[in-house]
């Protein structure tokens, strides 16, 4: 009895080494990356439309053979624009195995992670954390953009070089600390020293009562040029709400209002609207405009510039990966001296 229960059990446990062994190298053929940005709530455009850029990047990836033959595995988490859940997040997508994690979109989330980051061997990757306090470290956090303060000055000198009248109100959204002060301080130091006159700074913050009434206020106030540090969101309510009493300055804004959002709730009211950014959605090249029709018909809508940014750090990551072996260690330095970023 002994004796023939042995080759059965041999079989078996043989049988489960080379699933078992299957199993890990299939593992390993696949490069496993994160997205954690907000998917929900008054921002949410920003992290939707970085997620959509990403997975549209990753599906022409895979579909066309992968990094050296290794499909791209895309493990998505919504950070809800709350401090604790983008840590948590950043966490759960490094016991994951992910390489690079994209995000966070905004600079106070992605100031919220970077002790999580520079611990553990994996790369933060945004297109929108602009922040000052990010540049110059040598860390593990890069971006495809330039930091807060040169937008702040190319601001100021185009609002500076486009008035009649130099009198300006600055409003602003609250919850990006990371990115607004140095922002204002940046562009009041700039535009004063100009002969620009900062009028007023007001903050608003989600609600229809809240926009009505900085409507009115400002309409009071009557400056013939504002300055919206604000999401989309924000921004889109304010000027309808301004446009209904007749109160129409020159509105001037930032690459955080820069998404569709800001169309789709403003309207009409939108329109004039100025906006800093380093994305011109009128570029007419064979290169963009590929990833423009591939994207309306992936998602039925226009690509905004946090759809750009998602698209290409996917490709940005796809061209180290290939160099590293879908590996964290050197990924770093292959991506700068690649000098498509910003540190």
């Amino acid at each position: 009895m002994i004796k023939r229960n042995i080759l059965p059990i041999t079989l078996i446990l043989a049988t489960i080494l080379i699933v078992s062994l299957l199993s890990s190298c299939s593992e390993m053929r696949i490069i496993k990356l994160g997205i954690s940005v907000e998917l929900s709530g008054p921002t949410s455009d920003l992290g939707l439309a970085l997620r959509n850029g990403a997975q549209l990047a990753v599906e022409e990836l895979n579909a066309s053979g992968g990094i050296e033959g290794r499909q791209i595995e895309l493990f998505i988490k919504d950070d809800e624009g709350n401090a604790e859940t983008a840590r948590q997040n950043d966490l759960d997508l490094i016991d994951e195995g992910v390489v690079a994690i994209l995000g966070h979109a905004t600079s106070e989330r992605t100031s919220s992670v970077l002790d999580i980051i520079n611990e553990n061997d994996v790369i933060l990757f945004s297109g929108s954390a602009t922040g000052t306090e990010f540049t110059g470290l040598d860390d593990n956090f890069l971006r495809l953009t330039v930091d807060t303060a040169k937008y702040a000055l190319a601001t100021s000198r185009h609002v500076i070089s486009d008035q009649t009248q130099n009198e300006l109100l600055i409003i602003y959204s609250k919850g990006n600390d990371a990115f607004v002060d140095p922002f204002i301080e940046v562009f009041t130091e700039d535009y004063t020293s100009k002969g620009g006159i900062i009028i007023d700074t007001f903050s608003v913050c989600c609600n229809l009562d809240s926009y009505q009434e900085l409507a009115e206020t400002i309409n009071e106030i009557n400056p013939p040029n504002i300055l919206a540090i604000t999401t989309a969101y924000d921004l889109a309510h304010l000027v309808q709400f301004s446009e209904q009493i007749g109160f129409s300055p020159n509105w001037y804004s930032t690459l955080w209002a820069g998404t569709s959002e800001l169309v789709n709730k403003g309207g009409s009211a939108a329109e004039g609207i100025e906006l800093a950014m380093s994305f011109n959605p009128e570029d007419s090249s064979p290169e963009y405009l590929a990833f423009k029709l591939a994207y309306q018909e992936r998602f039925g809508a226009e690509p905004s510039l946090m759809a750009v940014s998602g698209y290409s750090i996917i490709q940005v990551l796809a061209e180290a990966l290939a160099e590293t072996n879908g590996q964290y260690r050197g990924l770093k330095n292959t991506i700068i001296k690649m000098e498509k970023i910003s540190c």
